[in-house]
């Protein structure tokens, strides 16, 4: 099981949307099968503090940094697989 929370995915219309739950790795697969020739671009998304949001001119309430995706281990007493996301430096 991959635990995932606040994942953003595909919804069956192909809209974006939140699922706050834990995902298994079948379904993931079964998710990205179709785009299996694509490449792979993480983004994080990191919630602005309403005291620095009000000393911005753009209002927009999430700073978005480019990230790098790693598997960082596979508990297979468990059966979680534990993937990484690292911030990468602009």
């Amino acid at each position: 099981m991959v635990a995932v929370k606040n994942w953003i995915g595909l919804n069956r219309c192909g809209c974006l949307e939140r699922k706050d739950r834990e995902m298994k790795v079948a379904e993931l697969i079964r998710q990205l099968e179709p785009y299996r020739d694509f490449d792979i671009e993480a983004r994080v998304h990191l919630e602005v503090m309403k005291e620095e949001l009000q000393k911005r001119t753009y209002k927009f309430p999430h700073d978005t940094y480019n990230a790098e995706l790693s598997v960082d281990d596979i508990g297979h007493s468990d059966k979680v697989v534990l993937i990484g996301v690292e911030i990468m430096e602009d």
